[in-house]
């Protein structure tokens, strides 16, 4: 497992936007329409390693879509709250490491998102390093 943060973005229905607009498909020589995409939800994850401007890639995709129905969900979201011991050494722990996420919760989460269902995210609080509903 690599050593990356994700965030997942989703679009309860296509998009409304000019019939001209394109976007490439797993064929070189081939584009498909955005109007001829399925109307139903749709996953883009953006990946990269701490502080490699994520967020701001998502804002970015977020604008351009002009669409109030896109979900943004970070998977800081999703870290394992800490257990005494490891608040006690607590700069010592590796918020990187794959295991300090609830990738399960996540997946699941997604999951929910991608068939239409609503969601709870959890809250993560920097501070006490725990998570809440």
């Amino acid at each position: 497992m690599h050593n990356k943060k994700e965030l997942i973005l989703r679009v309860k229905q296509k998009t409304k936007v000019p019939s001209s607009a394109t976007v490439a498909s797993s064929t070189p020589d081939s584009t498909l329409t955005l109007n001829s995409l399925p109307n139903q939800p749709f996953v883009i994850g953006v990946f990269g390693g701490t502080a490699s401007s994520k967020t701001t890639v998502c804002d970015m995709i977020i604008q351009q879509l002009h669409d109030h129905r896109v979900v943004l969900v970070n998977q800081d979201s999703f870290y394992h709250g800490l257990n005494p011991e490891e608040l006690e050494r607590v700069h010592e722990y590796n918020f990187d490491h794959p295991d300090a996420f609830d990738t399960e919760q996540l997946l699941e989460c997604t999951r929910k998102l991608i068939s239409g269902q609503g969601v709870h995210v959890p809250i993560y609080d920097f501070k006490k390093h725990q998570c809440s509903f």
